[in-house]
């Protein structure tokens, strides 16, 4: 293991590496006062319950005195599924856990290089996305009980918030308890915050388009300088950042190489089928291995 670049590592979380973020999040929480502090939590990317375990570290008492919380793009599946398990609506065995990544491609209808070089043939091509909008949903159907795809946004704590990006509109839009999106199921939040441009075809409801929120990129970077702005504290959970800036704490969720990279090797690893442990242990610690600060 040790002769393999640690970019192309997927190890799981080891021990180190959770000491490392409870280290880092124990030094946030000692100085911050989380009733004046806002979470980001940033796009990851295909490594997308990565920052369950952060979420988990924490834990849903310390989660729920954030003054705001923010969830981006492909994060938002470990959000919604920290949210569930916190309302034991969580359906997640063993075996399902095991199976995780693999059953995300087998629902993509990845198998191997093959297939996983078609389809990025076709879009080269001119197709304008890789896949239905429908798997977005499916792939949270897979770890939570209906009762929680099918629960409102209006059912929220008053302090989180998912964003999305309306083409229509031109306009980053904040899907939170007291917004126009009140009455959408948790379902159509995950359809349209993880529809990333050129990958998964964009979520339509009442005649509106939307994407995920790096696709107003101007506009989400905006709304950060105003977080930082209206906030004592900022702690960013992030997977290419691992410092402080000013009053924003960056928490990188994994130390293997540059972030960026790692996030187009997930899809790599992805589209060509290959199992990818993280996937898979993220969740199982989150759950099983360890207890919030």
């Amino acid at each position: 293991m040790k002769l393999i670049p640690k970019v192309l590592r997927r190890p799981g979380f080891p021990d180190d590496e959770l000491n490392r973020l409870r280290s880092r999040l124990e030094e946030f929480l000692k100085r911050a006062d989380l009733g004046e502090s806002a979470l980001i939590i940033d796009g990851s990317g295909l490594g997308l319950i990565s920052h369950f375990v952060a979420l988990s570290l924490l834990g849903p008492e310390r989660f729920s005195r954030f003054r705001s919380i923010h969830s981006v793009s492909a994060s938002s599946y470990s959000v919604l599924y920290f949210l569930a398990w916190q309302k034991d609506l969580l359906s997640l065995t063993h075996e399902k856990i095991d199976n995780f990544n693999q059953a995300n491609q087998i629902r993509h209808n990845i198998a191997g290089w093959g297939r996983g070089s078609c389809l990025v043939i076709r879009f080269l091509l001119g197709s304008p996305y890789l896949f239905s909008n429908d798997r977005l949903e499916e792939a949270l159907a897979y770890g939570v009980r209906s009762e929680f795809q099918n629960m409102r946004v209006s059912e929220l704590s008053e302090n989180i918030s998912f964003l999305t990006y309306c083409v229509e509109d031109r306009e980053l839009c904040e899907i939170q308890q007291s917004s126009r999106f009140a009455d959408w199921s948790m379902g159509e939040v995950i359809r349209c915050v993880t529809a990333v441009k050129g990958i998964w075809a964009p979520f339509r409801k009442e005649g509106k388009t939307y994407m995920d929120a790096v696709t107003g990129r101007p506009q989400l970077r905006e709304l950060y300088r105003n977080l930082r702005k209206g906030h004592r504290h900022v702690l960013s959970l992030h997977m290419d950042r691992d410092d402080i800036h000013g009053n924003t704490t960056f928490l990188k969720m994994h130390v293997t190489g540059s972030g960026r990279i790692r996030v187009m090797l997930d899809f790599l690893y992805f589209m060509s089928g290959v199992e990818n442990r993280d996937f898979n242990e993220a969740i199982r610690v989150g759950l099983h291995r360890i207890k919030p600060i």
